[in-house]
């Protein structure tokens, strides 16, 4: 039996994890944090105290609203005035929930942290370039989330528990109606944490005074400004755009200081190379030589063959034998060989 904080979203995939080691007769403590006063924090904490109370286990609720604006709103904001495309679901998670997930254990003086992510951990003998701890797909490859926890150190992986690591999203469901945890959920779009508020994108950033001015729309090869847009934020790189006649137009490219957004055609939204920063090493030493494997570029995309190469101090260059549409600036990518997490960085 271990003593183990959970994380409890008000959401079903929590539910189940923590009914799961209840089960197991595990002491639990479960958390909820609120990040901000909006309503889906509000359901999501009364959800969280009712399935507690249902599986008998205590359950505190955490504001980190403050830091939340601190460490995840202004790196957002920061990162779109700039033109970039910040993956803000990881930043979310690798900057807040995890670290405040750990801390409150220490506090509490639990040995064990568990999520209901789907994710897995699995350990096996250290190898000349693997740590003995990996970070690995979900068993559900579809709701597979090990690209939001990346970054998570050896020690965290040691202390982590994931229920439902060889469960699929439809057999939690199932076990949720079984047990009676069905309670009333919170739209994935109203998840303040993952996704910048309910409301959407521009309205999170009009809460803060930061919904930015519109500006021109610019046909890249002919300079041509074809019309004008609401907002960079609202254009990723390689989207199509509704700007112009004569066939689909791509977001291309951002000049964040004029506002522009420069389209074009689909193969001039596309690339073959970029560099990668801020690289962390999940389940493996830092890369030293070229590596083949497989990167996801978002959190709901299927791993892409690519090649790795190291050039410099904590970057690298990527490379894809076919170009690849939304290598935008400021995005986090994952890398995989098979199911293993390697590790990820963010594009430069």
């Amino acid at each position: 039996m271990a003593r183990i904080l959970i994380g409890m979203s008000g959401g079903v995939d929590s539910a189940v994890a923590a009914s799961i080691l209840k089960r197991d007769a595990h002491e639990l403590v479960g958390v909820t944090f609120l990040f901000d006063g909006g309503q889906a924090s509000r359901i999501g904490a009364e959800s969280a105290a009712s399935i507690c109370a249902k599986l008998g286990i205590p359950h505190q609720v955490v504001d980190l609203s403050q830091r939340y604006e601190e460490l995840v709103a202004a790196k957002v904001l920061e990162d779109l005035a700039a033109g970039l495309e910040p993956s803000i679901p990881v930043i979310a998670t690798s900057k807040l929930l995890m670290p405040a997930l750990f801390e409150m254990a220490k506090e509490l003086k639990l040995r064990f942290v568990a999520t209901g992510h789907y994710a897995r951990v699995a350990s096996e003998a250290s190898t000349t370039d693997a740590y003995p701890l990996r970070l690995m797909r979900a068993s559900d490859k579809f709701f597979d989330q090990s690209f939001l926890l990346h970054d998570l150190a050896q020690d965290q992986l040691n202390r982590l528990m994931f229920p439902l690591a060889d469960m699929h999203e439809m057999d939690v469901r199932v076990a949720a109606m079984r047990e009676g945890l069905m309670m009333p959920q919170v739209p994935a779009g109203d998840n303040p944490y993952l996704f910048g508020g309910g409301p959407g994108l521009h309205q999170w950033l009009a809460q803060r005074g930061a919904a930015p001015a519109g500006g021109e729309v610019v046909e890249l090869s002919s300079g041509k400004v074809l019309g004008s847009h609401c907002g960079l934020h609202m254009h990723p790189l390689g989207s199509k755009v509704p700007f112009g006649e004569g066939g689909p137009r791509y977001a291309v490219a951002k000049d964040a200081a004029h506002g522009r957004l420069y389209v074009g055609s689909e193969t001039q939204a596309a690339g073959e190379t970029c560099q990668v920063k801020e690289l962390v090493w999940t389940s493996i030493h830092p890369l030293k030589e070229k590596r083949s494997c497989r990167v996801r570029l978002e959190r709901s995309a299927n791993p892409m063959p690519v090649q790795l190469v190291p050039c410099g101090q904590d970057r690298l260059t990527m490379s894809f034998t076919l170009p690849i549409a939304g290598l935008a600036s400021g995005k986090t990518v994952v890398f995989y060989s098979d199911d293993m997490v390697l590790g990820g960085g963010v594009i430069a």
